[in-house]
Formats: C-alpha cells, sequence, structure tokens
C-alpha cells in the first residue's frame, strides 16, 4: 500500500471516530432525557479512575459500543451496565488466543460446522466484552483472565452478581448486555437519525 492511501486511510478512519464520538454523545444526551428528564444543560457528566463515563445526576447508569456503522446505548436505573456489539465475520487464531480460555477454545473448535463456531466465537467475545465494561475497569482486566458459563450467563465478582443477555442483530451483529440488573428487554429498539433529530430538538428546546 502506497503512502498517500494510507494517508487517505488514516484520514477517513480519524473522521469516522470523530463522527461516532459526537454522535455517541448526542444519543447519550437524547435518552438521557428521555429515560429521566434531565434537559441538555443540566446533563453533568464525569468519569471514573479508568475512564468510564458516567452522570453526575440522574440516577441512570450508561455504555455504549459502536461497530461499522452501527452505534448501540444500552441504559440502567437500577445496576452498573456494559454493551458490547461486533460484526460476525472470521477472526485469526492470534485473536481466539487473546480472549479465550482453554475451555471456551475447546467448546468452538469442537463444532463441527465453521458457522456455528463463528457464532460461538463472537458470543465469548461480546460477553466477555460487555462483563469488563460493566466492571468500568477498562482493560486492566484480560479478557482471558476470567471465563463464561453460556448455560448460566452469570458471574459473582466482589459480592455482586453480574448478568448476560445476548442479541443476534441484523444476521451479521452479536450484541451483549452485562449488567447487575437481572432484567432485559427482549429485543433491542432501533432508532433511525429521524427520530433521533426529533429526540435532539426536544432536548435542547
Amino acid at each position: 500500500m502506497s503512502k498517500e492511501k494510507k494517508k487517505i486511510l488514516q484520514y477517513k478512519n480519524k473522521n469516522i471516530r470523530s463522527l461516532q464520538c459526537i454522535v455517541s454523545d448526542l444519543l447519550t444526551r437524547a435518552m438521557v432525557y428521555k429515560h429521566v428528564g434531565v434537559k441538555y444543560r443540566e446533563q453533568i457528566y464525569g468519569k471514573n479512575e479508568y475512564g468510564k463515563p458516567f452522570l453526575v445526576k440522574g440516577g441512570l447508569q450508561f455504555n455504549i459500543s459502536h461497530s461499522h456503522e452501527y452505534l448501540i446505548l444500552a441504559l440502567s436505573k437500577k445496576g452498573e451496565i456494559g454493551v458490547d456489539i461486533e460484526k460476525v465475520k472470521p477472526v485469526k487464531k492470534t485473536l481466539l488466543d487473546y480472549f479465550l480460555q482453554p475451555r471456551e477454545y475447546h467448546s468452538i473448535t469442537s463444532l463441527s460446522n465453521p458457522k456455528n463456531q463463528l457464532d460461538l466465537t463472537f458470543s465469548y467475545w461480546t460477553l466477555k466484552e460487555s462483563f469488563v465494561k460493566a466492571l468500568g475497569k477498562g482493560l486492566t482486566l484480560p479478557l482471558k483472565s476470567f471465563s463464561i458459563d453460556l448455560d448460566k450467563l452469570f458471574i459473582i465478582k466482589d459480592s455482586y452478581t453480574y448478568y448476560f443477555k445476548l442479541y443476534n442483530f441484523l444476521s451479521s451483529y452479536k450484541i451483549a448486555v452485562c449488567s447487575t440488573e437481572k432484567e432485559f428487554p427482549n429485543k433491542i429498539n432501533y432508532i433511525t437519525p429521524s427520530e433521533l433529530n426529533f429526540l435532539l430538538y426536544k432536548l435542547i428546546s
């Protein structure tokens, strides 16, 4: 790849990340207003020692994840929450070694159907990412340092129980939500750009 093409791709990726940050912020503020009624100018955010953002006043926990053109926001009024969305696609073995424990790796490789292997791989990946994000400790907790039991879908840590919910989105995306709140919605609510614009208008008016 030429240097010029690399620069173009770097510039494009930088712009995409900047746009994702802007949309993430706007979506969060719109949903905070919708669910707890806190207006734009009254919303104050902070970050914990690991960089996880939180709403200072309002009693609402939130977390955001994005993959390609999709962004997801998870909200909770009763407990900590983390969310992860990933596009299901082939991955290198080195990535599996990065986040899977031996038992998890064996459960994947023991499947004969490559499609099922891929689906299970991204189930583990998103579940683990959502747990780390719910804890709010960033990458200080390696994904390979703990295991996920798909038959139980909960983890007890520091006297708290963290529950999980998996979603399939548009057949090619996997979403996992982790929370100390046990109840989860049955489906993902999809918001179009026009609906977001309407919410933002109400937010600032």
